[in-house]
């Protein structure tokens, strides 16, 4: 979606860098006043924030977060991988592969069990 744009103005530069010298709790307290030229920006702020700081989030951020990665995890929103393809792939490389190899199911079963708690927090 940045290529979609054109190249970034001087102002959203320059925010860019205050956003980079911010702590999380000044960027939680600042967000809502960040106003970029580009308004992709601003969704891209909000996932930055939510990815790397979710207990910076409000009340309503945090539903609207929760919203994203259901749209995207489980119903695929924007061509993600859903959690349900996700476990799919996992029994497809299981039925490839040497069901004895103790090392291999142990990393098998715990990429089910990341996917469990992916889609757990999504629901």
């Amino acid at each position: 979606a940045l290529y979609d744009g054109g190249f970034t103005s001087a102002g959203d530069k320059k925010r860019f860098t205050e956003i980079r010298r911010a702590t999380p709790e000044q960027l939680a307290a600042s967000a809502p006043r960040i106003v970029f030229d580009d308004e992709r920006f601003t969704e891209m702020l909000f996932r930055f924030r939510a990815r790397s700081w979710p207990e910076t989030l409000t009340a309503d951020e945090q539903d609207a977060w929760r919203r994203h990665c259901a749209a995207r995890l489980l119903e695929g929103a924007a061509g993600s991988l859903t959690v349900d393809r996700y476990f799919e792939e996992i029994d497809e490389l299981q039925a490839e592969g040497d069901m004895e190899d103790e090392r291999r199911q142990m990393i098998f079963e715990a990429l089910y069990d990341w996917g469990e708690r992916v889609g757990a927090a999504c629901s």
